[in-house]
């Protein structure tokens, strides 16, 4: 059985500019097995936020070839990567995204539901993710009514909701403070665990970085 999630060969990637094109990655391999963890540092602007976007098929490279899953991603149209983002890939942004209107359990069902489980399964689900993240005394709040530690438990629920083979996380402790940032870190890490699923994260948080099994350093690359 293979156990690659990503393999990516020679990734460039540069942005037209009147005067001349800015380049943000360069010639970048990487690879990483199924359950793996690795954490993407360096400075702003470094392409660390490009890469991860990359990686979920939300842009393209210049030039390279992106596997996942033994998909080039680069050969899919926009609904395949659509999918594929729905039910393989989760993603967790700094400022986390959640839906105002909807409850912290109906945010964590939705990406069931766009995949067409049914409301109760969905539901289901949704509260035995709240439960991992302890939150289930949240569930009918609101995002405006959660302190932002308990937003970004939120949104990893979320990411998980479809079972996905891989996590990807843009800075998911860049807003929090000091112990909130360990919390989440903890938490993350126990459930990557638990769900057997990859991970890849964006980060400055050089403590962080530290505890996943590889480190990329953008700035080098």
């Amino acid at each position: 059985m293979n156990s690659v999630l990503y393999n990516c060969k020679n990734i460039y990637k540069s942005y037209r500019q009147p005067v001349k094109d800015v380049e943000v990655i360069n010639n970048l391999d990487l690879i990483l097995d199924k359950g793996s963890t690795l954490s993407l540092v360096g400075p702003s602007g470094c392409g660390k936020t490009t890469l991860l976007n990359i990686l979920a098929g939300l842009d393209f490279a210049t030039s390279g070839e992106v596997s996942f899953l033994g998909s080039d991603m680069g050969l899919l149209d926009s609904d395949a990567r659509a999918n594929l983002r729905n039910k393989e890939i989760g993603f967790v942004y700094q400022f986390h995204h959640l839906l105002p209107e909807l409850s912290s359990q109906e945010n964590v069902a939705l990406p069931m539901l766009m995949s067409g489980l049914d409301k109760e399964k969905s539901m289901k689900r949704a509260l035995e993710l709240m439960k991992k993240v302890h939150l289930s005394d949240k569930l009918s709040n609101r995002p405006g009514e959660l302190s932002g530690g308990e937003r970004q438990r939120v949104a990893i629920a979320r990411s998980l909701s479809n079972n996905p083979s891989c996590l990807l996380m843009d800075e998911p402790t860049g807003n929090l403070d000091t112990s909130n940032a360990e919390n989440i870190t903890n938490l993350l890490l126990e459930l990557v665990k638990e769900e057997g699923v990859g991970l890849i994260v964006a980060t400055h948080d050089l403590s962080l970085a530290g505890r996943l099994d590889e480190t990329l350093n953008l700035e080098s690359s």
